[in-house]
């Protein structure tokens, strides 16, 4: 689909969808010019042209003064969606600069304060060093202007564990830091924060229980979101029992994890008390007081399922 509208452009038997185009669209405005591909470049650049003109290749566009205004952080082009790449981007960055167009940068952060964003400038000014044309130069950024913390405990502390080489030596750095987390949120809750105002982030879930158990230990509640636990959360799992159960009327495992579910709400006992009178099986013509609405239930989906 570019490809076709780049030779719409480019047509020397259609010249009129370019100059109807480019009559059409005063002003082209292009957020997340990051991911720009050089395709997607180039119509952008034939649709900012003066009209009149019809420029075969992008390097010999004029631009009509005014009508391109693109936004984008060179940073964030680590992505290559369909072919983006940071080189694309700083010719035509380049191709609008020489051709009078103003640069502004935009420094304000309206989500953290100084504090953060000191660390932030320190660190990332020397990480990142200008190497043309793939790394352009780091900008600063600047909290907005008033912003100051909200509780005297919004700051940076840096904690450093190191491992040798080798697997178990990685295991017992995450255990040692795992210990640390949880230690620093023993102390801290109830200083004016609560277990809800923390979050925990991982590069990957792989090593997830390490820090769990650390946090379990001190009886610390906790919830982890990650797609990779989604079917593991209890009421997933609840759910799979329920629909397996259904399917198979057979399959006592599952209808176990319906009764014990929150849906059934039994007791070990009483789960017990139905397999020794062999109660186990929602189909049956009588059963217990107990669970006899829930058979009901299960037993009439059972019949329309499929």
């Amino acid at each position: 689909m570019l490809a076709l509208a780049r030779e719409l452009l480019l047509s020397r038997e259609f010249p009129e969808p370019r100059e109807m185009l480019k009559r059409k669209y005063k002003f082209i405005l292009v957020d997340e010019f990051q991911d720009t591909d050089p395709l997607q470049g180039e119509i952008i650049l034939y649709l900012a042209e003066k009209e009149g003109r019809a420029s075969r290749r992008p390097e010999d566009v004029e631009l009509d003064p005014g009508k391109l205004f693109i936004v984008g952080d060179p940073k964030q082009s680590i992505y290559s969606f369909r072919g983006a790449d940071i080189v694309s981007y700083r010719g035509i960055q380049q191709r609008i600069l020489e051709q009078k167009g103003e640069p502004v940068v935009l420094r304000t952060n309206f989500r953290s304060h100084r504090g953060i964003l000191d660390l932030v400038n320190a660190a990332f000014s020397t990480i990142i060093q200008e190497e043309v044309p793939i790394q352009p130069p780091y900008e600063p950024i600047e909290p907005a202007e008033g912003r100051v913390p909200m509780l005297p405990s919004q700051k940076v502390e840096l904690f450093l564990l190191k491992a040798e080489e080798g697997k178990t030596r990685a295991t017992e750095a995450r255990v040692g830091e795992a210990e640390v987390l949880a230690d620093w949120i023993r102390r801290h809750v109830g200083s004016g924060i609560k277990y809800g105002d923390i979050a925990i982030l991982f590069r990957a879930l792989t090593e997830v229980q390490i820090y769990l158990e650390a946090l379990r230990a001190r009886e610390i509640p906790f919830v982890v979101e990650g797609e990779k636990y989604y079917f593991q959360t209890t009421e997933i799992v609840e759910f799979v029992n329920l629909l397996s159960a259904i399917a198979n009327p057979f399959d006592r495992i599952a209808l176990c994890g319906v009764l014990r579910s929150a849906l059934g709400a039994l007791t070990d006992q009483q789960l017990y008390d139905l397999k020794t009178r062999k109660a186990l099986d929602y189909r049956m013509a009588s059963p217990p007081e107990e669970v006899r609405p829930l058979y009901t239930l299960l037993r009439s989906w059972q019949e329309r399922a499929g």
